[in-house]
């Protein structure tokens, strides 16, 4: 696991956030959200199935305020970057 707030970490906060979505940590950092969360661990993790999870724990409370699931996705049409330039 990455740890990337210096010397402490919060164990809890990981344990929380790898309990609540089935996940291991890969990643986790303590941070202050744009305003909307304040102090957050931003943890990391991925699933067996290989979905990532990224989730914030409040540095305070130790709960999940936040989070978003990422399995695989479907290509949408229009997205991206596109064939590239033809053959001439």
């Amino acid at each position: 696991i990455l740890i990337t707030d210096g010397e402490n970490h919060d164990d809890d906060a990981i344990a929380v956030a790898e309990k609540e979505y089935k996940a291991k940590t890969y990643r986790a950092n303590l941070r202050n959200s744009s305003g909307q969360y304040g102090l957050v661990w931003d943890v990391r993790m991925v699933k067996e199935d290989e979905t990532h999870v990224r989730a914030y724990v409040d540095a305070k409370t130790g709960k999940v305020v936040a989070a978003d699931v990422k399995g695989i996705q479907e290509r949408r049409a229009g997205r991206g970057m596109g064939p590239g330039p033809r053959p001439q």
